[in-house]
């Protein structure tokens, strides 16, 4: 199953108001998926995410950088 998230100024690009990163899940592992989008606005992330997927959004517990998932 693959996941993409939303990230706003993660540690690794403090700069870039919004990150996208595509992860493959395998029993028991997050694996990078190798997409990466870097963007200005949350509605040009959201357009990076493909077609037929759910929002979820950020769970409490997650890191304060995650603003939403899609599955």
């Amino acid at each position: 199953m693959e996941t993409w998230t939303i990230y706003a100024r993660p540690l690794d690009f403090p700069d870039v108001p919004f990150v996208v990163r595509n992860w493959i899940v395998t029993p028991g592992a997050l694996v990078p998926g190798g997409g990466v989008a870097f963007c200005d606005t949350i509605e040009q992330a959201r357009a990076v995410i493909p077609e037929g997927l759910t929002r979820f959004d950020r769970n409490p517990d997650d890191d304060p950088v995650i603003v939403e998932s899609w599955l």
